[in-house]
């Protein structure tokens, strides 16, 4: 079975190579662009996302928001993440959601840049750490799948753009749909994982690194 699920991304990835490329570029150009908008906003606006987030991570590091209200955390991730999926699936049943895709998915880029930027130049060394315990673990889900579901999205709006002319039975396209409607669903559930980890495994890391940045 995972000889199969192998080969199939294998062969998925070699298929879609340059589509792959470019939304890998436009989801790059999204996160160096959020992390160097960090030096560019005002110092009120830095003033104020430092005193918010040093706000948050006292009140764990003083265990008033010690028992993290995880299914709070669940549902804002089903959210972002299926919330991103779902709409990217809507997007690409028509040929006219190219763009939006790729603006969406670029926007994801961009508010990860922007977040891990941001902590880094607040907190260092320490902020450096954070981001690498317990902002990127979950990345390493949350990124492959969405780019997977982008390019799932992008190929179908792109076959609907090429077969816009031609005379296609109904049967060949409720196959087609349902096809395409599988394919994002079995990544979508692999997202669920990153969102379990962010759930039950991330907080903890959390409030050990609230009272190192405190300190």
């Amino acid at each position: 079975m995972l000889e199969r699920v192998k080969f199939f991304f294998t062969l998925h990835f070699k298929k879609h190579l340059l589509l792959y490329a470019i939304v890998i570029f436009i989801f790059l150009i999204g996160l160096t662009s959020g992390a160097f908008t960090v030096n560019s906003i005002s110092s009120n606006q830095k003033g104020g996302l430092a005193d918010y987030i040093s706000g948050f991570i006292a009140n764990i590091s003083n265990g008033i928001n010690s028992d993290i209200d995880k299914k709070a955390i669940f549902l804002e991730g089903l959210r972002q993440y299926c919330g991103f999926s779902f709409m990217v699936w809507i997007f690409g049943l028509s040929y006219l959601g190219i763009p939006f895709i790729i603006v969406a998915f670029g926007i994801k880029g961009f508010l990860l840049g922007f977040t891990t930027g941001f902590l880094v130049y607040f907190y260092g060394t320490k902020g450096f750490f954070f981001v690498l315990v317990c902002v990127l673990p979950q990345n390493f889900i949350y990124i492959p799948c969405i780019t997977i579901i982008v390019i799932i999205g992008l190929k179908n709006s792109i076959n609907n753009y090429r077969q816009r002319k031609n005379s296609i039975s109904k049967q060949y396209r409720k196959k087609d749909f349902a096809l395409y409607t599988f394919k994002i669903l079995i990544v979508t559930i692999v997202l669920i994982i990153g969102i379990l980890y962010e759930t039950f495994i991330a907080p903890l890391f959390l409030n050990i690194f609230s009272r190192i940045l405190n300190n």
